[in-house]
């Protein structure tokens, strides 16, 4: 875990200071040969004026090598508060750690992502389907080919035309069954995340034994926190998600 935090540190570091520095070295000659050029316009070649022309293709040596001070600037910056913040590094590292010893101990937390989209992405797809058939409720009129060609384009009119109509209570209905919809994500949404969260706190509160390694692992914690979840805490869901 250091290996990986203080080796994307350093390239935060040096990637743009680096960079920057390039720029602002490659501005300066540019800006240097094209004020020669611009000197001697007359007595050089049209393919020397024309390479003249490329140096300012994308920006200019002025504006490149002030782009290269910020971006200097910016490794600069960013070095100065990673020094600044080196407790929060090490914790940051403790975390990493941590988070990668949970994953090794308990692997199947890498699916239940894909088990939350599923399941959302399922019952969003039957509560679409349910959608589709209220709005068929609709009273439907016929309309008119002056009455549509009023609101479309000349070109557009062509075939039979009809329109849904719905009184206010069907209109109420259509409007609860989208917020219908946006809850059941939530509530899934929620439930996800206190899954994670319940296996992930079982998993931090098991000692370590003589060995360095947890004495009791958790088996399936999956479906103990989605058994915990169901049984103890559906309600608290459905009002979070609702508040949401």
């Amino acid at each position: 875990a250091r290996i990986i935090v203080y080796t994307s540190m350093a390239v935060l570091v040096i990637v743009p200071t680096a960079f920057g520095a390039l720029m602002v070295y490659g501005g300066s000659k540019d800006f240097q040969l094209a004020a020669s050029l611009t000197e001697q316009a007359n007595e050089l070649s049209p393919e020397a004026v024309e390479y003249a022309g490329h140096l300012y293709e994308w920006a200019s040596p002025e504006w490149r090598t002030t782009i290269g001070c910020c971006l200097v600037g910016l490794g600069l910056l960013l070095g100065l508060i990673f020094c600044c913040c080196l407790h929060a590094v090490k914790v940051a590292i403790a975390v990493v750690r941590s988070a990668a010893e949970c994953m090794i101990d308990m692997p199947t937390l890498i699916f239940q992502p894909l088990i939350a989209l599923t399941v959302q992405m399922g019952a969003v797809a039957v509560l679409l389907l349910g959608f589709i058939q209220l709005m068929s409720v609709g009273e439907i009129k016929p309309v008119s080919i002056e009455e549509y060609a009023a609101v479309a384009s000349l070109n557009d009119v062509n075939g039979v035309f009809r329109t849904f109509t719905y009184t206010e209570d069907q209109l109420q209905l259509l409007a609860y069954y989208l917020l219908m919809i946006f809850w059941l994500w939530e509530v899934v949404t929620a439930t996800s995340q206190f899954v994670l969260a319940y296996a992930v706190q079982k998993w931090y509160f098991t000692p370590y034994g003589q060995d360095g390694e947890k004495d009791g692992r958790v088996f399936c914690p999956m479906a103990k926190g989605y058994s915990v979840a169901f049984l103890f805490h559906l309600g608290s869901f459905a009002f979070g998600s609702f508040l949401v």
